[in-house]
């Protein structure tokens, strides 16, 4: 273990110098969809017209993931082109599967939209896939007295519960005066081909719109939604875009193939850096639970192999079960999952310390009080006897400091036997009991809820791969990522375990730490670490909910 903690500095070191590395080179970055890998966006502009004509226009915009999943409907030939003749019969089934979706309602009268044309085109996405764009075109007729003035309302039922952009703009042409709408009249992104910066973490999701209109001129104003900076679609997740162009490299050279894979770890430390991920529960439990480097080095191994399985699964269930399961569903409940088992961790744990707690102050009140205990048949009551009596007060600070989920309180000893904190009676040599390895349950649990949920990024390096037929080179480049990904966690989780023994160490002669406020202190922090893991649980589980 010292061999351990002497080159663990040097590890943490070589992985963020990669992440550093990575920010400012690497091959050139992928156009990537600023809304994420799996999202699916949607954008209906309704325009009315001075003739008594409702002209629809209805984009999607789908990014890597679910364009994957249904390429084969669009480019039946697989050249990675749209034909003429592919588009044609491509917009003759969705143009009529999307429209029939579209509800509209003037005065409470349907109003029936045909189609009047459309497009679609296939785009250069992460990782060697395409995105898709398709925009189709239909018209209505209004229902006659709407000049005297209607109420409409417009409501879109494609895609529902799909992450994305989704909105609806009214427009009103000459001569036709909007004077009330719940819809916006500008649209900000140029048909879904930008998008606001500002709006990429919280874009709107607007699947209905009313609205009141007349002949006349429109005085209604509306708020500016011109955007300080905005994002096109082929500038997003410039750094991770390099990741994904590891993918599509034409030679693979053994020298490219290693510097690939040392990328690969680079970008996967720099990708755990982020927000996210697990690393303040990991902090918490490994200093609540007095975890050691053997415990960090294995967390991060099953954060790399469920990290990894889960990639491969999930591209293995976009690539052959699309018809049954929607990627982005089951990404939904892997993140639901993960929230899950950090939630049931922290409730163990909590259980676990303050049961822990309740006891050691029942013990230290045994100890600083008279008592009576049992030896051979007989009744020792409160007073001074022959042998020594010894509780080891380090071993209960060290207990209280970071007890485990398994761990019971340590014994107190009588020279040759003890009493533990249940009441047992054992002879042994006197010696104190400090706490054991944290319980393999939370090892595990922690891993697996690190890695479960996949990097979407590393999603498409899987699917590139796959699609181009280097399905092993794929999966060694996420096994790669994964250990980048991991090998942050496990940095973290040395420098906690080894920081808290030096801290440990230097703190044993500060006299504060002796008062009480502070043994107090020391006595209730695993409980508040536990406290924490809960309420990280608690804000993943609802965060996936959303």
């Amino acid at each position: 273990m010292s061999r351990l903690r002497t080159i663990a500095p040097a590890i943490v070191a070589t992985l963020i110098a990669f992440a550093l590395v990575t920010v400012i080179s690497g091959p050139k970055a992928a156009s990537a969809h600023p809304l994420g890998n799996f999202s699916i966006n949607r954008l209906l502009i309704a325009n009315l017209q001075e003739s008594g004509v409702l002209s629809v226009e209805y984009v999607v915009d789908s990014a890597e993931i679910p364009t994957f999943q249904r390429i084969s409907a669009v480019d039946t030939n697989g050249d990675r082109e749209v034909s003429d003749a592919e588009a044609i019969a491509f917009l003759a089934k969705e143009s009529t599967k999307l429209l029939n979706n579209l509800y509209v309602e003037v005065d409470g009268e349907g109003v029936a939209l045909a189609s009047a044309g459309g497009s679609v085109e296939l785009l250069e996405g992460q990782g060697g896939l395409l995105t898709m764009r398709i925009v189709v075109e239909a018209t209505g007729a209004l229902p006659e007295g709407w000049s005297d003035g209607a109420k409409a309302s417009i409501r879109d039922e494609n895609y529902e519960g799909q992450a994305g952009w989704r909105e609806i703009i009214v427009r009103p042409g000459a001569g036709i005066d909007l004077f009330k709408t719940s819809a916006q009249t500008e649209d900000v992104t140029s048909g879904l081909t930008v998008y606001p910066e500002d709006l990429l973490k919280s874009p709107p999701s607007v699947s209905q719109a009313t609205f009141e209109f007349k002949s006349g001129t429109t005085i209604l104003s509306s708020p500016s939604r011109r955007a300080r900076t905005s994002v096109a679609r082929d500038e997003a997740q410039r750094s991770l875009g390099r990741f994904a162009s590891l993918v599509d490299e034409r030679r693979l050279t053994p020298a490219f193939v290693a510097l690939a894979l040392l990328l690969a770890m680079g970008w996967g430390a720099m990708h755990a850096l982020g927000p996210g991920h697990g690393k303040t529960v990991v902090a918490a439990y490994l200093v609540g639970e007095r975890g050691n480097g053997r415990h960090a080095v294995y967390l991060g191994l099953i954060v790399t192999a469920t990290h990894t399985i889960s990639v491969f699964t999930l591209g293995l269930i976009a690539l052959f079960a699309a018809d049954i399961f929607d990627a982005d569903d089951v990404y939904y409940w892997l993140s639901l999952a993960s929230g899950v088992l950090v939630l049931v961790l922290g409730g163990m744990l909590l259980q676990s310390r303050v049961r822990a707690l309740l006891r050691g102050r029942r013990y230290v009140k045994h100890t600083l009080s008279g008592h009576e205990h049992a030896h051979d048949g007989h009744v020792h009551a409160a007073h001074e006897h022959g042998h020594s009596h010894s509780h080891d007060m380090e071993a209960r600070r060290a207990f209280l400091k970071g007890n485990s989920m398994l761990v019971a309180p340590p014994a107190h000893a009588h020279d040759g036997h003890s009493h533990n904190a249940d009441g047992g009676h054992d002879h042994h040599h006197g010696h104190s009991h400090v706490p054991t390895a944290p319980g393999w349950r939370g090892i595990v649990a922690l891993g697996v809820s690190g890695g479960l949920v996949p990097c979407p990024t590393a999603l498409v390096v899987m699917l590139g791969a796959i699609a181009i037929d280097r399905a092993v080179y794929g999966l060694v480049l996420v096994t790669a990522f994964s250990f980048g990904l991991a090998a942050v966690l496990t940095g973290i989780g040395l420098l906690l375990v080894y920081g808290r023994r030096f801290l440990d160490r230097r703190a044993a002669g500060l006299a504060f730490l002796k008062s009480g406020w502070a043994q107090r202190f020391i006595a209730v922090s695993p409980v508040l670490s536990a406290l924490a893991i809960l309420a990280l649980g608690v804000m993943l589980t609802g965060r996936a909910m959303l």
